[in-house]
């Protein structure tokens, strides 16, 4: 009786973690060209739920890649970019809220000085609104925007190339923490510390859980639907025991 109780509350335990616990893939290489509107696929997802936001963010031809770290896209080669002269936000709801310690990882790449490409946490609803949280590439800029403040500084990467960018968050009640690092060399010196981080927050309350994965993607020039908005491809997030693996293709 006891090894049958004991065995009961090492599978609850079980449960309740991996009910918090997973792997969020976004690479849009098992999804149609047009808009991401409506589309679903990916990994990690809620299965109910589509991409929903904005009619202005399409799939396109082609992966973004990065030779710093060990992700190595399959399927059809995909990516999204958006043709709108401001903002617009599209986003998909997790199969579960992850919690803890995450990491994530995605590439972005803008064309012009005005395009800007972002990736997005827990975005509300309305598509036209300015996500409170969020990694954007903005030009040759990065600006990291948590509870609607902006920390923007030059990227150092140039317009047309792509951009490698690599995150940490531990996300729970009270104060979060949140590094992020621009281009750090995985295969040089796996080990991310040794890496000078982008930003760094250790004292606000920005999530509870992650539980919404979002992209936004335009640019200020050009008219309505004929913008060149940045692109963004491969959004990988996790919180498994091999987080920074699965996000990098690089053991820690």
């Amino acid at each position: 009786r006891i090894a049958c109780v004991m065995a009961s509350v090492l599978l609850t335990a079980w449960s309740m973690q991996s009910a918090n616990a997973g792997l969020v893939v976004a690479d849009f290489n098992d999804l149609a060209t047009g808009a991401l509107d409506g589309q679903s696929g990916g990994t990690g997802f809620d299965d109910s739920t589509n991409w929903w936001g904005t009619g202005t963010i399409d799939v396109e031809s082609g992966d973004l890649t990065s030779s710093l770290y060990n992700i190595t896209q399959t399927g059809t080669p995909r990516r999204v970019k958006g043709d709108f002269n401001t903002t617009r936000h599209i986003h998909r709801d997790l199969g579960s809220s992850l919690t803890n310690e995450i990491w994530f990882s995605f590439l972005a790449n803008n064309p012009v000085n005005d395009s800007t490409a972002v990736i997005t946490f827990n975005a509300p609803d309305n598509g036209g609104t300015v996500p409170p949280n969020g990694i954007w590439f903005q030009g040759t800029n990065l600006n990291v925007r948590i509870n609607d403040s902006g920390n923007i500084a030059a990227s150092g990467v140039p317009l047309g190339e792509t951009a490698l960018v690599v995150g940490q968050m531990v996300v729970g009640p009270g104060s979060d923490t949140l590094t992020v690092w621009v281009n750090p060399d995985l295969k040089a010196d796996p080990v991310i510390v040794h890496h000078t981080p982008f930003f760094t927050s250790t004292t606000v309350d920005f999530l509870d859980s992650l539980d919404r994965v979002g992209v936004i993607t335009y640019a200020l020039s050009g008219s309505g639907g004929s913008a060149d908005g940045g692109l963004v491809d491969c959004v990988r997030v996790s919180n498994l025991s091999t987080a920074f693996y699965d996000v990098t293709g690089i053991q820690r």
